[in-house]
């Protein structure tokens, strides 16, 4: 259930990303063991946009800020404020062109998801649903730089599109990268 990744994220984001070993080569310290990490949480879409996913990532962003530095990227797609801190995190908002009546938001430049996590250096990005270009560009720096990268999938089943052409280059997608 979703107590239960919340759980299980807030556990792992609990010990040291840097190891257990102090620099004078003893056992770290309580506060050198559970130092706060910086967590970037990917949402291809945040409030004021109503969905699922909004609601889940909106939750886990809560309970991950209590113990954690969290800024959540997500996309700018009207009148959205670029960059808010709010219920204990930071939001920052990137450029998006809005496709598919609504249902895709793709970044208008691809560059700007390599920008934020340079800027940040998270020690951990979260990445939701599988089908977001931002989480798969997420997901693609983050393995070539080399940062710890958790993915949580939403859906259980190849995209449902009413036309036959996207369906099957969802499933191409699906059955290749995602």
């Amino acid at each position: 259930s979703r107590i239960y990744y919340v759980h299980l994220l807030q556990d792992l984001c609990k010990s040291s990303p840097r190891g257990t070993k102090s620099k004078e080569g003893g056992y770290a310290s309580r506060t050198e063991r559970h130092r706060i990490m910086r967590v970037l949480l990917i949402s291809p879409y945040l409030f004021p946009h109503k969905g699922g996913v909004e609601q889940f990532n909106l939750e886990l962003g809560k309970h991950l800020a209590k113990t954690n530095d969290l800024t959540i990227l997500s996309s700018k797609l009207n009148t959205e404020k670029e960059s808010e801190h709010v219920l204990g995190f930071n939001i920052i908002r990137i450029p998006h062109f809005n496709l598919f009546g609504g249902t895709l938001p793709v970044p208008k430049k691809n560059s700007a998801v390599k920008k934020v996590i340079k800027t940040l250096q998270p020690d951990l990005i979260i990445t939701s649903t599988r089908f977001f270009p931002i989480s798969f560009w997420a997901t693609f720096y983050a393995r070539r730089i080399k940062i710890k990268h958790i993915h949580i999938e939403h859906g259980s089943d190849f995209v449902t599109l009413n036309n036959s052409v996207l369906r099957l280059i969802g499933r191409i997608y699906d059955l290749t990268i995602g």
